[in-house]
């Protein structure tokens, strides 16, 4: 099957339009090839493991921007900035961490982030957004909301399996800790749960379930995956993700 974006011709890779830009996934290996530039440089590989929201697990690793050693140092910095957001909370992202994990210069950060480091937990944390949006809106556009669920459950046992159930969901913790340390984060953070629920509850209506019950079922999806990862955490275990993709994956099956 051949796909096209935008007037581009990705041949079997299938597209994913997310924040970053147009980012490649090849169904027969489940790695990812990106960036795809319209200057026409070539697509680089990286593996699922360094992939998830964009986050490298170690500073060597590629991150969602380029291959290993390529990516720059801002964006080095944000995925070191995602990771810690997820493992540590908002109280976890400062400067000190953030240069360690990453390897970059200290003098980087306020040429790459002049507000400091509120600017950059704000934009790691976007990051993180736009990649979860960019799944829902795949999905939304294939037509099929239970095949969303079935996506996001599997993205989030795979991150939670490969980080040793250390990382949760930043947008998550920066909601629970953003308030006192990085005031400007709680309109940020509302803003993505907004627009996941609202690409939910979208392509809900598009299945033929009416306005109100989808933006319902959209509140209870999004509710339920983020209190399962908390317990997947907490009790080291994958069961509660697979307990909501039973129980609320039927009641997403389409309504003609």
């Amino acid at each position: 099957m051949t796909n096209v974006v935008h007037g581009r011709t990705f041949g079997k890779f299938r597209p994913r339009l997310i924040g970053l830009g147009v980012v490649l996934c090849d169904p027969d290996k489940d790695d990812w090839l990106f960036p795809h530039r319209e200057d026409g440089q070539r697509a680089l590989r990286a593996s699922a493991l360094a992939s998830d929201y964009g986050v490298c697990h170690t500073p060597e690793s590629g991150g969602v921007m380029g291959a290993p050693g390529k990516r720059s140092t801002k964006q080095r910095m944000l995925d070191s900035a995602v990771l810690l957001l997820r493992e540590r909370g908002a109280a976890g992202v400062t400067v000190d961490a953030v240069l360690a994990h990453s390897g970059a210069p200290r003098g980087s950060v306020y040429h790459h982030f002049p507000g400091g480091r509120n600017e950059m937990v704000l934009g790691a944390v976007r990051l993180a957004g736009d990649y979860i949006s960019g799944v829902v809106a795949e999905s939304a556009a294939e037509g099929d909301v239970r095949v969303m669920l079935e996506r996001l459950v599997a993205f989030w046992k795979r991150s939670l399996t490969k980080t040793d159930y250390r990382a949760g969901c930043p947008a998550a913790a920066m909601a629970m800790d953003s308030r006192d340390i990085v005031p400007e984060a709680a309109d940020v953070v509302r803003e993505i749960f907004v627009r996941w629920q609202d690409g939910i509850a979208e392509a809900l209506a598009a299945n033929g379930f009416a306005v109100v019950r989808a933006q319902r079922l959209a509140t209870v999806v999004v509710s339920a995956v983020e209190g399962a990862i908390i317990l997947c955490r907490a009790q080291r275990d994958l069961g509660p993700l697979d307990d909501v993709l039973a129980e609320i994956g039927p009641l997403l099956e389409r309504r003609d």
